[in-house]
């Protein structure tokens, strides 16, 4: 139930300027401040911040309509492209909304990007971006025309499939009022890492990132995440920006192969095998499959139809260890030769 305030902004000036009794301006402070914490929607209506939670609510896209300013107050976390994400110093209590958004400033000259660690306030209005593909999702592809030999390149339609990221745009102030230490981290471990699970969502049922890999890696978008033990699953050449990494505690012995890494396993879909983001200053490298990576800390994000994280630090690849290969008995062949090849 809202408490209304017993005096009205004019008043609160009126206390303000002196005169009224300092013991009247205290008193009405005290009221205003009970209606203040009372009532969020009063609160808002006096300039107060919007929780990151209530943007970003138990949901793949926000609530809140695109033409409505807020202000949102956080820890800058990290950057990516021409923005940055920030986090919520206290996070709420409802595990299924994350306490993390993107901020994307756009091209506008008037803002200076803050620093990592800096506590902000940012005016903007919440928005849904859904970034055009990338290599090596391709805007366009060629298909043949059957029965022919004519080539045409089509529209790829890949893109109306992804979801999109909350963000907030239309950026009016950024206001750097201090530093703080960052957020901490929440350990990634998804729903079905430690058991069988058939599908990453379930179509048509309620929003439950307790049950649905997907639901989970949206509750956390904007976050910043550890994942512990790290080891690299799955590599691209050097030029990529990504590989895909999991946690070894999130692994049993009747799903890892020899060389300790994923088997594929009826009813289980992996959901806590995750792309990862090389760091801002990383050089491009790809690690052999099978690398132990240690614990690596980073913001969850999504971009063309994939949740990934984007690392906090710079990996130092000359400290990684080389992967370690079984010992593999030689197999009794008897007479003769064989010769296996794979593609």
């Amino acid at each position: 139930m809202c408490i209304e305030p017993s005096c009205t902004c004019a008043s609160l000036s009126e206390n303000a300027a002196g005169t009224i009794k300092m013991a009247s301006f205290v008193k009405i402070r005290s009221l205003a401040l009970t209606a203040l914490l009372a009532c969020p929607a009063w609160a808002e209506a006096q300039g107060a911040d919007t929780s990151i939670s209530v943007i970003q609510g138990a949901n793949h896209r926000t609530t809140l309509p695109f033409n409505t300013e807020v202000s949102i107050s956080g820890v800058v976390t990290g950057f990516s492209g021409g923005g940055f994400f920030v986090q919520a110093s206290q996070p709420d209590s409802d595990p299924s909304t994350s306490d993390g958004i993107f901020v994307f400033p756009g091209n506008s000259p008037t803002f200076s990007m803050p620093k990592r660690g800096d506590t902000v306030r940012v005016t903007g209005k919440p928005d849904e971006f859904q970034p055009f593909p990338v290599p090596p999702i391709m805007r366009t592809r060629k298909v043949a025309v059957c029965g022919t030999t004519q080539i045409d390149e089509v529209q790829s339609d890949d893109r109306k499939r992804f979801l999109p990221i909350t963000q907030l745009a239309s950026v009016t102030a950024i206001e750097v009022t201090g530093t703080a230490s960052l957020p901490t981290p929440i350990p990634f471990n998804p729903p079905g890492s430690n058991s069988d699970i058939a599908f990453a969502d379930v179509p048509n049922t309620p929003f439950d990132p307790a049950k649905h890999p997907r639901d989970y890696f949206e509750s956390l978008e904007g976050m910043r995440v550890v994942i512990p033990d790290a080891i690299a699953v799955s590599r691209k050449e050097a030029k990529w920006d990504t590989f895909w990494v999991v946690s070894q505690s999130a692994l049993d012995a009747s799903e890892t192969s020899a060389y300790g890494l994923p088997l594929s396993k009826p009813g289980h879909i992996f959901p806590e095998i995750v792309e990862v983001h090389r760091a801002k200053d990383q050089q491009p490298f790809a690690p052999a499959v099978g690398t132990p990576l240690g614990n690596l800390t980073g913001i969850m994000s999504y971009e063309n139809g994939r949740y990934l994280v984007i690392l906090d630090d710079v990996i130092d690849v000359t400290s990684l260890p080389t992967p370690a290969l079984p010992d593999v008995p030689l197999p009794s062949l008897g007479d003769g030769l064989r010769i296996a090849t794979y593609n």
